[in-house]
């Protein structure tokens, strides 16, 4: 598509002179705005037409059942499909933009990545569609983006706005207050009913390593802990009586807060977000506005090459993709769990 970048850039004039344009008319201004704005991104979208045209092939919605849940990314010819873990439940279909609808199963997932891997279970699910990948190092901040759906436009259009970062868990906790001593983060106090309460932390104890990461001050516990997400169990090794233990602790969620604060209430005016929106090691920032259940699509650069596959709409404005290099690393560790098919 070598003419591609061209013709997006006089989409994005003729998108503005319209904006001006409308903005001229006698007017409410909420009303030219929102007139504007949808005009605008119809604009955009159709000029992304032919640049999602290929990807779009590799693209199903995943139904659980009967369901809309998530997108699915088609990533081997022979029925293996991507897609957001933790919105996945029991009855799997996939469904195709042609109207095909395939059943499928859950193979493996990875909770840290929150992918998950589907097998479509038919044995004719044969010479499917697989996406090409691109190289998600080279993409720069402002650079377009397109979130690829079923249709022949795109789910919507955006911007790279933040590289690659890790993205902490938010509200896990282990379920005891700390102190800083000589020894290490020391325990002064167990939450009753907590995960450390259950796996039978006490106070005094001296919390050596979380994960095999060890901790010698509070600092680096707290680090560590933002690793991990609520409802993960971890081996967390401790100093008791001056002897080293090994207990594992479930995660547990930290009491919510009586009043949201600004920034929540701000993030959630833009639509749903997703259940799962943090504790990512590495993902790429994007604008591009998705519902919950477009998670799971690919995100395209103007060559239409796969840079990225969506996880989380995060915010208003911010939404979070794996980098190509990520999940195709996360599908080399996926698929040896995968049964064979006996010959």
């Amino acid at each position: 598509m070598p003419h591609t970048a061209p013709r997006l850039l006089a989409t994005m004039l003729a998108a503005l002179l319209l904006a001006g344009d409308a903005a001229a008319q006698p007017q409410p201004r909420s009303r030219v705005a929102e007139q504007v704005q949808h005009r605008s991104d119809e604009i955009l979208k159709e000029a992304f037409r032919s640049v999602v045209a290929e990807a779009r092939k590799s693209v199903v919605v995943v139904r659980c059942a009967g369901k809309d849940v998530a997108m699915g990314t088609i990533v081997s010819g022979d029925g293996w499909i991507v897609t957001k873990a933790s919105e996945i439940g029991d009855k799997i279909t996939c469904h195709f933009a042609d109207g095909r609808n395939m059943p499928a199963k859950l193979v493996a997932s990875n909770e840290i990545q929150d992918l998950a891997l589907l097998k479509l279970e038919p044995d004719e699910a044969t010479a499917l569609p697989a996406v090409t990948w691109g190289d998600a190092s080279h993409l720069q901040l402002g650079q377009w983006l397109a979130s690829v759906g079923t249709g022949p436009l795109p789910l919507a259009t955006g911007v790279l706005s933040v590289g690659r970062r890790a993205i902490p868990s938010h509200g896990a906790m282990l379920g005891v207050q700390l102190d800083e001593s000589d020894r290490g983060p020391t325990v002064v106090k167990v939450v009753d009913e907590s995960g450390a309460a259950k796996a039978g932390v006490k106070a005094n104890d001296v919390i050596l390593q979380i994960a095999g990461t060890p901790t010698p001050t509070r600092d680096d516990l707290l680090a560590a802990l933002q690793q991990h997400r609520i409802g993960a169990v971890l081996k967390v090794k401790i100093l008791r009586d001056s002897k080293e233990q090994e207990l594992s602790i479930t995660l547990g969620k930290r009491p919510a807060t009586t009043q949201p604060s600004r920034a929540e209430i701000m993030n959630t005016m833009g639509g749903p977000l997703s259940l799962r929106s943090n504790g990512f090691p590495e993902v790429i920032q994007h604008d591009t506005v998705l519902k919950p259940s477009e998670c799971g699509s690919p995100l395209v650069d103007i060559d239409g090459k796969v840079v990225g596959i969506n996880i989380a709409r995060a915010g208003r404005t911010e939404s979070y993709a794996l980098p190509a290099d990520v999940v195709k690393k996360a599908i080399e560790d996926l698929k040896p769990v995968a049964p064979t098919r006996p010959k």
